[in-house]
């Protein structure tokens, strides 16, 4: 017979503590050797504790993680060690590789309330999912600690998904509203509270991330999508509500441009008195602005980097002027109102299911397909995918890792916005708002940055060019400078990742291969070798590496060090052997492979370049220069099922696309570079 829950707590002895201690060292990601275990450990344990001391009826799972927790942590206390005791030393040096172990470690984890009650929770949710503890909840907690702590009634109104005046623009706000309602399912017989508004929208947000089919990436109609003809009907009575200044208007405009549910977007705040933050959406009546935070859909987003183009995660568009000047005249008649519904007291928000107008068809155009069908109508009118993101915030049109690289400046976001306005017959936008600030990544550098450390690298070449009777330190030094040049240019072209060793081969045909296969990155979809198209800019550069090493390998036979190590692989190069393109040479002849870092790190003040620059590079200029959204995906190579329309049964696709891309490429390149740089060779 089972064991009864009173009979499972007595069974648990200190020799069941190990498998606990694995589980606890593993899903918290602790340093090898286990420093400062104890410390770690006592304040894992009294965050735990305190968030079971407000859990609403605790449940079976609940009682017993909490007897293996203690027990793990008395058997800890009984043979600790000097190490495992001494917290500030023995993790110096741990924190960017181990953050959530190392805070625990930090005392003033385990003295805020709201620092223990966050610890707490991704402690149990790290263990009910056997899942590590996201970045996420390292970097929110360090937040957590470095503020000032919050009254107990601050608590209470935060497990009840109420935003307190002290947290409302908190970043972590949205992660703790959401991991209560978690660890509530896993720990608690009683039933989760409802999310709160703000929990809603970012519900809405990653609804379309997480949850689009392949087919929905792919463009493809299905039932919850309105027809053509319903959305231009839907535009058409969303355009009379406009000039009218109804309820239903605003939302059918607001609908169209979140996808969120109707009832959300009444709840949308208004934004003129909240601070910008921990908000996911909202309204900047005066400014006539809507504005969403993507920033909870973007894991471990590049940091701003000095010489990077000004951008944030904030997407913020502007409203039809009509409808601007409506909610400017009803808010100065409700100074007091905090969301949209509130603008419109004598008005009801409709039912999702709801018919958006009269119809007698038999899908009804509701306003739940509504929020599912603007995107799609857009692309299948011809806008791109990047656009059409930023037109209707749906996610499923672009890979989600689209936002670590592209840089949408606030003038393309205005005219995409003019674009939707104009085909859905609304009022034109208002007035366009001449800032620098674009949305997404960070890290992407401005030209000139690019063209500083490009024309530095030049120098240090043409500086170290050799004569014909130069020593073999001068040689070398040149070669060293041309391949670090050469491993640069080569990396932006193809949207190179960072990486330790750059494997190009130097088997590549340059006179005759057009694209060659590339795999940097194991993924979850992972779909093996990628295409990326070889522009001329590139094969010219790989002759001139290739030239380059047969005339290196002349010399070095003069020189007599035709047997060493380095004078092999130029020979290799030569004659296009299967080995690596790029290396530089040691002064003792050694052939060293070329890494990242040989040729990013920046040669003057003013600018810093990200590891993976080339991709960040490529996804914004190849979109200036007119390539579409798919063919950018295809070069940096993002595996995501229903991106990609090449036909894996004919090469006419493929063949399509490396020529329009390698054209791109080229003119991108002759931006960026100028001409190709040649080697000792000067054919």
């Amino acid at each position: 017979m089972p064991m009864s829950s009173a009979q499972e707590l007595e069974s648990i002895t200190y020799s069941d503590h190990t498998e606990t201690l694995e589980l606890f060292t593993r899903l918290l990601d602790a340093p090898r050797g286990l420093p400062a275990l104890m410390t770690v450990a006592e304040s894992a344990l009294k965050a735990v504790t305190y968030v079971f001391s407000r859990l609403p009826s605790p449940n079976q799972s609940a009682t017993i993680f909490q007897k293996k927790f203690s027990v793990m942590v008395d058997e800890i206390r009984s043979g600790q060690t000097d190490r495992q005791k001494d917290a500030p030393n023995a993790l110096k040096g741990l924190k960017h590789k181990h953050p959530f172990w190392c805070l625990l470690a930090d005392p003033r984890a385990s003295k805020g309330r709201l620092a223990n009650l966050y610890a707490g929770l991704q402690i149990l949710l790290a263990f009910s999912r056997a899942k590590s503890v996201p970045q996420s909840g390292a970097r929110h907690l360090s937040t957590i600690i470095a503020e000032e702590d919050v009254p107990h009634s601050s608590i209470d109104m935060l497990l009840r998904g109420i935003t307190p005046d002290e947290t409302v623009d908190a970043p972590w706000l949205h992660s703790l509203h959401k991991s209560w309602r978690d660890v509530i399912r896993a720990y608690s017989i009683d039933e989760p509270p409802p999310p709160s508004p703000r929990g809603r929208v970012v519900g809405a947000i990653m609804n379309n991330v997480f949850l689009a089919s392949t087919a929905q990436r792919a463009g493809a109609t299905k039932h919850r999508n309105l027809s053509d003809h319903q959305v231009r009907n839907a535009f058409a009575v969303i355009a009379s509500g406009l000039d009218t200044d109804t309820f239903d208007g605003a939302l059918g405009m607001m609908v169209a441009i979140t996808g969120f549910p109707v009832d959300v977007v009444a709840e949308l705040e208004i934004l003129d008195r909240v601070v910008d933050g921990a908000w996911p959406a909202g309204i900047a009546i005066e400014e006539g602005l809507i504005k969403v935070n993507f920033e909870t859909m973007i894991n471990e987003p590049s940091r701003a980097l000095p010489g990077s183009l000004p951008s944030s995660f904030f997407l913020v568009r502007p409203l039809p002027s009509n409808l601007h000047h409506h909610l400017q005249l009803r808010l100065s008649h409700h100074p007091t109102a905090r969301h949209l519904h509130e603008l419109y007291p004598d008005s009801r928000v409709p039912r999702p299911e709801q018919s958006l107008y009269p119809c007698k068809e038999e899908i009804t155009p509701s306003w739940a397909r509504l929020r599912y069908s603007v995107g799609l109508f857009l692309r299948q009118t011809g806008l791109d995918c990047l656009s059409t993101f930023i037109v209707s915030c749906d996610l499923s049109h672009i890979p989600r890792s689209k936002l670590h690289y592209a840089h949408v400046s606030s003038s393309e976001i205005w005219q995409s916005m003019r674009h939707l306005y104009a085909m859905a017959g609304w009022c034109k936008s208002a007035e366009y708002s001449n800032t620098t600030m674009g949305f997404g990544c960070r890290a992407v550098p401005t030209l000139e940055s690019l063209q500083q450390h490009d024309r530095h690298l030049v120098e240090a070449a043409d500086e170290s060019r050799p004569g014909n009777h130069s020593s073999l330190t001068r040689l070398l030094a040149f070669h060293n400078n041309f391949i670090t040049l050469s491993a640069w240019r080569l990396s932006v072209l193809l949207a190179l990742r960072e990486a330790i060793v750059i494997d190009l081969p130097a088997s590549i045909d340059e006179t005759s291969d057009t694209w060659i296969g590339w795999h940097d990155k194991v993924t979850p979809n992972d779909q093996g070798l990628q295409p990326v198209p070889l522009c001329d800019f590139v094969r010219h550069t790989i002759g001139c590496i290739r030239s380059h090493s047969r005339h290196m390998h002349s010399r070095l036979t003069r020189m007599k060090a035709r047997t060493s190590d380095f004078a092999r692989w130029c020979d290799g190069v030569a004659k296009a052997e299967d080995l690596r393109l790029l290396c530089v040479a040691t002064d003792t002849l050694k052939a060293v492979p070329v890494s990242t870092h040989n040729f990013i790190l920046p040669r003057s003040t003013g600018y810093e370049l990200a590891p993976d620059c080339g991709r960040k590079v490529m996804e914004n200029h190849l979109r200036h220069a007119g390539l579409p959204s798919t063919y950018i995906d295809a070069v940096l190579r993002h595996t995501i099922h229903g991106q990609h329309r090449l036909n894996a049964f004919s090469n006419v696709c493929l063949d399509q696309m490396v020529g329009q891309t390698a054209g791109a490429m080229n003119v991108v390149a002759n931006n960026l570079f100028g001409q190709v740089i040649s080697g000792l060779s000067k054919e």
